[in-house]
């Protein structure tokens, strides 16, 4: 009965583990399709109408911060993906 509980705890924790480290996978394949490209074209942009004078260097500042937040965020999913490889570690007992 006692090894019964333990085994579906053990099934459950690894289920939502492995559901939440899909999750991210694909929130990190989003940002990196839908936020980092038009982020870099924002600074290649406002770079390049810096240069013809059509625009301040806040503008060039403004759109590179933009891109670097898009980086930070996609690097914290990142090392999110990598506590939860370490949680299923832990689950099954030894490296994957």
């Amino acid at each position: 009965m006692q090894y019964d509980a333990i085994r579906i705890r053990l099934d459950s924790d690894v289920a939502e583990a492995w559901l939440g480290l899909g999750a991210v996978r694909k929130t990190i394949r989003i940002v990196e399709q839908r936020q980092v490209p038009p982020a870099c074209l924002s600074v290649e942009t406002a770079a390049s109408s810096f240069q013809t004078g059509t625009t301040d260097l806040a503008a060039v500042l403004n759109a590179e911060c933009q891109l670097r937040a898009v980086k930070f965020e996609l690097l914290k999913l990142k090392v999110d993906v990598q506590a939860r490889y370490a949680e299923l570690e832990r689950l099954a007992g030894g490296s994957l």
